[in-house]
């Protein structure tokens, strides 16, 4: 349920993006976080085994605002730029069309 609500909140911004996924399941994102199926290792990971450092052209990923404590982790442990996104979906569009900058 969650990765179609992103999905399309992401393809309502026009903007090209991949969108990650991480076995979570079924579990939405505060309770994968509080059931320790969601951490910053369990996305580090996820994102190496996809190989997507391969797929882009900078070193950015977006997380959901619910888990703004992954950042340093995620940056520290894995060398990622983080950018920390909006808590709900429907504000997707808004967020990237202001925030993101590539690179």
């Amino acid at each position: 349920l969650t990765y179609f609500t992103v999905e399309g909140e992401v393809a309502n911004s026009r903007i090209p993006t991949y969108i990650s996924v991480v076995e979570t399941e079924g579990l939405g994102v505060l309770n994968a976080y509080a059931g320790d199926k969601w951490s910053p290792e369990t996305i580090g990971k996820t994102l190496e085994a996809q190989k997507v450092k391969d797929k882009i052209t900078h070193n950015s990923v977006i997380i959901p605002g619910l888990v703004a404590v992954f950042r340093a982790e995620l940056e520290d442990e894995f060398g990622w730029k983080v950018l920390v996104g909006p808590e709900e979906a429907a504000r997707i569009p808004t967020f990237l069309k202001k925030e993101w900058k590539e690179g």
